[in-house]
């Protein structure tokens, strides 16, 4: 996870050294939305590490379908909202500081729920077993 960051931040720095100033770009998508989205791709997308490669792509386009589909948003709005946020280095910042934080988070609940699961498994009662009967014929 650090590595991803480093990289990510890496690749911030360089749009913004190679960037000009332009005019505000206006977007369809809320920052919340993009947020949104842009985190479950990234989950998604880990997710899918462990496929053969042959998998991996159509499952990484499979999560994306169902990613927009349960974020009711379209591929055709989606795709030239995430290409604009390429182009605009201050807002991808902006953005992927907040995927980047909402992953931490995840990260930490998950380590929490792990430290916690061992305790709530002791809990569990045992299944009675079954009877097994045999009809004669």
């Amino acid at each position: 996870m650090r590595i991803i960051f480093q990289l990510v931040l890496i690749f911030i720095f360089l749009i913004k050294m190679t960037s000009c100033d332009k005019a505000e770009t206006v977007y369809q998508l809320s920052d919340e939305q993009l947020t949104d989205i842009i985190t479950d791709i990234h989950i998604s997308e880990s997710a899918s590490q462990h496929l053969t490669l042959a998998f991996r792509d159509s499952m990484v386009l499979i999560y994306l379908d169902q990613i927009l589909e349960v974020h009711e948003v379209s591929k055709e709005v989606f795709e030239p909202e995430y290409q604009k946020l390429k182009r605009d280095p201050k807002k991808l910042q902006l953005i992927y500081g907040k995927v980047i934080e909402r992953l931490n988070k995840l990260k930490i609940k998950k380590k929490e729920d792990k430290k916690e699961k061992p305790a709530s498994t002791k809990a569990k009662k045992p299944l009675p077993k079954k009877k097994v009967t045999t009809k004669k014929k």
